[in-house]
């Protein structure tokens, strides 16, 4: 699993270098790993490898957000910022529909 510390770098990034912000769009798994974050970089390459596994995670996920209250959880923080990405939203799209409701 993720540490919270590199989410919590990860999303100030995205927000604050509009450069890195462009290259997340363009290819969040190649962004990620060129900041020597491998590990993000590794979960965004899974989801991205099976797209149905990664649907069914989130879709089975979101009923323990509303059940457990997990909507701070680094696994629901790196999955709300992985579907931000322009190179995922088409496909990603009804996967951002739950994590909006996680927010």
């Amino acid at each position: 699993m993720v540490a919270d510390a590199k989410i919590d770098e990860l999303e100030r990034t995205l927000r604050d270098d509009s450069g890195f912000k462009q290259q997340f769009d363009d290819d969040p798994v190649a962004a990620t790993r060129e900041r020597g974050w491998t590990d993000i970089a590794s979960e965004f390459e899974r989801y991205i490898a099976d797209r149905e596994a990664f649907k069914a995670e989130v879709e089975q996920f979101d009923g323990d957000v509303e059940a457990h209250g997990l909507r701070e959880s680094g696994k629901a923080r790196l999955i709300a910022v992985f579907v931000t990405s322009a190179a995922v939203a088409a496909w990603a799209a009804p996967m951002a529909a739950a994590v909006t409701r996680w927010g």
